[in-house]
């Protein structure tokens, strides 16, 4: 299960309380913008240190881009939709009271497409291959015992496709079609290939031996594109976070083009 490996992939540390570094800005707009969430990072409870938190400061620090977004400091910074602290990756955050109504009801009435990447334990299926999970899950959370959840189920949907795999572990491009509370996860691990670095879903010496013998200290989850009309536009959009992180791409032992995540290589929307 975890085959010995020259390449070490560093996960990331706790997040820069002080926002050392500036956030990643993926795209910005009238009243919006979109950020690179770094795993170990909380979008919110975390006061001084959460997403809301870095990007109040950095937008306080670049005025061009609180320009950009229309932003006037005592506004709302209000995330709209959810993003575990484990996960890294795209966060959609609105800047303005209409945006706040107009981007949660998108999400809310599902008119918004999302694809993560996911690094899996073991060989899921050959490249390219395209599947579905359809495992029932229960409103709350579960755990390794019962990733389903307790109490009544209810339909969840995730498409996958496999993008490469090596040192025993699988690349796939995840697309869920419901929004079931870690539904990614849960999948995964009913269909026997956990998420590389989940302790909650998975056994706790897993993880340890990934940070054994390859430095890998994260949820190997990514949310990599948001596809969704934006205030004011009429037509869909994409909006994608930069290269996928190094660390996950090291536990296939690959080096990929770029162009492997885009939708139309996905064969998803572009």
């Amino acid at each position: 299960m975890f085959p010995d490996a020259k390449s070490r992939g560093a996960g990331p540390g706790p997040p820069d309380r002080g926002l050392g570094s500036p956030l990643a800005v993926a795209a910005a707009g009238p009243g919006w913008i979109a950020v690179d969430k770094p795993a170990g990072m909380s979008v919110h409870n975390d006061p001084g240190g959460d997403l809301v938190a870095c990007l109040k400061r950095h937008l306080a620090a670049e005025p061009d881009l609180a320009q950009r977004c229309a932003y006037r400091p005592g506004a709302p910074i209000q995330p709209v939709h959810r993003l575990d602290r484990e996960t890294s990756g795209l966060v959609l955050v609105a800047l303005a009271p209409a945006t706040v109504r107009d981007l949660m009801a998108a999400f809310a009435e599902r008119r918004v497409g999302k694809t993560y990447l996911a690094v899996l334990h073991g060989i899921l299926a050959t490249p390219a291959t395209v599947g579905l999970w359809e495992f029932p899950l229960a409103p709350g959370a579960g755990g390794r015992r019962h990733p389903a959840g307790p109490g009544p189920r209810q339909d969840a949907v995730t498409r996958y496709r496999v993008l490469a795999q090596g040192n025993g572990f699988t690349l796939a491009a995840c697309r869920p079609e419901t929004g079931r509370k870690h539904q990614i996860r849960r999948h995964a691990c009913l269909a026997g290939h956990l998420l590389a670095g989940d302790r909650r879903y998975g056994p706790a010496a897993w993880a340890a031996a990934l940070e054994r013998r390859y430095g890998f200290r994260r949820l190997a989850l990514h949310a990599l594109r948001l596809e969704l009309a934006l205030p004011g536009e009429s037509a869909s959009r994409a909006l994608e976070t930069g290269p996928p992180p190094p660390e996950l791409l090291a536990l296939v032992g690959r080096q990929m083009d770029p162009a492997a995540f885009c939708g139309s290589a996905l064969g998803w929307p572009g």
